[in-house]
């Protein structure tokens, strides 16, 4: 069976939604709209949006990606392009680079960090290009630093100077003394991976 793409239905205001009272049945084929293949994967109801049923799932044909469930609310979710959760092990972000390269992320950690220069280890194997770098610095008790922080004088500045095939070199200007001084950080690095050497 199929949810019925009823182009025409505008009677409550809602244009191009489809007719729910279509989904006991009918005449569909192939392309009327979104597969169901189970009867009791899918249910509306005015005002809550489309819900689909613990287990279940829709499968859309458009270029094969699952539209799964959220277990905890049951309500739909779509898996797009660029959605990912943040973590301090290597991740498929989900996206392409210009060249068509896979973007990988990852959030890298330091809880020893002190003004001036901090080597950090970045734990990235076979890095090729950096596509975006940025976090913050959690001071002592004066709340948080963005990674960056631009100033004209370098003793008010904050920033990743440099990353190269093992470490981050985090910037820290002097003025952050006192509660301001830093704790931790958390970089967050999206970047492509080189093939790996043999």
């Amino acid at each position: 069976m199929a949810v019925k793409m009823n182009k025409t239905y505008c009677g409550d205001g809602y244009p191009n939604l489809p007719d729910f009272n279509d989904l006991g049945g009918g005449d569909y084929t192939a392309g009327d709209g979104i597969a169901i293949s189970d009867a009791g994967a899918i249910s509306a109801s005015l005002g809550d949006g489309l819900t689909v049923n613990a287990g279940k799932k829709i499968i859309p044909d458009v270029d094969g990606t699952t539209i799964g469930v959220n277990e905890t609310s049951k309500k739909l979710e779509c898996l797009v392009s660029g959605a990912f959760d943040y973590s301090t092990e290597e991740f498929d972000t989900g996206m392409l680079w210009v060249d068509g390269s896979k973007v990988y992320g990852k959030v890298v950690q330091s809880s020893s960090l002190s003004t001036g220069q901090n080597t950090i280890a970045h734990g990235i194997t076979d890095l090729a290009h950096m596509v975006q770098v940025c976090g913050s610095v959690s001071t002592v008790s004066s709340g948080d630093l963005p990674i960056p922080v631009v100033d004209s004088a370098a003793a008010n500045m904050v920033g990743v100077q440099a990353i190269n095939a093992t470490n981050i070199v985090l910037y820290i200007g002097s003025n952050y003394a006192g509660t301001y001084a830093p704790a931790s950080a958390n970089i967050v690095v999206l970047y492509t991976k080189a093939a790996p050497t043999s």
